[in-house]
């Protein structure tokens, strides 16, 4: 496997094709994330060169150069590299004006990086980016947002419809694109992709670890927008189930603001979207984890990716549970490769075994 160390312009200076360890960390609603331990002599020439940007063609996302530590208490004198994955270059971009659009979640997105990431005074990645072809995901809504970092806001957005979002560097191109996307669905409940199940029966998974917490959990959100007293525009949202108490959730949302060109119904979808994005984030976590068997049935990038819909059974404590990969570690130590599997991130248990 070859790493390709580019300068600023995405030139490639310098490739290595040895390492002590290299871990690259997938990531679906955030950026991954990467470490690369070198030899001294190996990074020395990574730095000379001017390297700030790493590629490698085994994998879809480009990593950015951020932080490095050098370390000489073993028998041979190291450093280690970390970094973040491109789409991270997108907090450095503030929405500095009240931004307001009605589409679907996809393109409110675009809209959003091409008003502060490409058609603007100071354009991302030298103004080498460009928007994809758009692919009509998401639900339409009605978006308003003051000061917002663009990563932030659009990692929130689309995660309302499961939605994730990529910069993709063309290496034969040299070209930046920026693209919504989902992954597939490959439960037992849909009949267009192969299925994706996950279980000890199966000898595909190893140290499985699995965990629920309802610490922060409400259901029942009062949306509370512009106005005073009895005149303040309020909006509820109950998402409660048969037989479950209600907890309830107050948001201050008076940063949202109407104008004439804004009608009642508007105004409150803007209220009722940002009471979703509060909802999710006080949601019921359910965290699966677990190693897959290098010699499984089912092979990452084939069978699976990440992004997917998939299914995880757990025997010990009789639960199928249809959620999405949400992070999968690789990590190269030697001559031995890796491969770690995050699923799940919201609560969503299907039906427990019988």
């Amino acid at each position: 496997m070859d790493l390709l160390f580019l300068d600023k312009d995405f030139n490639v200076q310098k490739i290595i094709d040895s390492f002590k360890n290299f871990a690259w960390n997938r990531k679906y609603f955030e950026p991954g994330n990467f470490s690369i331990e070198t030899s001294l002599i190996e990074y020395l020439g990574i730095r000379d060169s001017g390297c700030e940007y790493l590629y490698c063609n085994n994998f879809k996302e480009t990593a950015k150069l951020e932080t490095m530590r050098y370390d000489s208490s073993g028998v041979n004198l190291t450093v280690i590299q970390t970094g973040r994955f491109l789409e991270n270059d997108l907090s450095d971009r503030a929405i500095t004006t009240t931004y307001k659009f009605s589409g679907t979640s996809e393109q409110i997105a675009r809209d959003i990086v091409s008003k502060f990431c490409i058609n603007c005074k100071h354009p991302l990645f030298g103004g080498k980016l460009q928007l994809g072809n758009y692919k009509g995901l998401g639900q339409k809504r009605t978006y308003q947002n003051t000061g917002g970092d663009v990563k932030t806001v659009l990692y929130d957005l689309l995660k309302l419809d499961g939605l994730s979002f990529s910069i993709d560097y063309n290496y034969e191109l040299d070209t930046l694109t920026f693209n919504v996307w989902s992954g597939l669905d490959r439960t037992e409940a849909q009949t267009e992709n192969s299925y994706a199940t996950f279980c000890k029966g199966f000898e595909n998974i190893q140290n499985d670890k699995y965990s629920k917490d309802e610490t922060h959990y409400k259901n029942f959100v009062f949306v509370a927008g512009e106005g005073t007293g009895s005149g303040r525009t309020i909006v509820e949202i109950d998402k409660t189930v048969e037989g479950e108490e209600r907890k309830e959730l107050y948001v201050d949302a008076r940063d949202l603001q109407s104008d004439e060109n804004t009608t009642e119904d508007e105004y409150r979808e803007m209220l009722f979207e940002r009471g979703l994005e509060k909802l999710q984030e006080n949601n019921k976590v359910e965290i699966a984890e677990f190693d897959i068997d290098p010699d499984a049935n089912l092979k990452c990038g084939i069978d699976y990716d990440l992004g997917d819909l998939v299914t995880y059974k757990n025997e010990d404590l009789d639960l199928y549970i249809d959620n999405r990969i949400v992070e999968i570690s690789s990590v190269f130590d030697g001559e031995k490769e890796s491969t770690e599997v995050a699923f799940g991130d919201d609560y969503n248990i299907r039906k427990v075994m019988s």
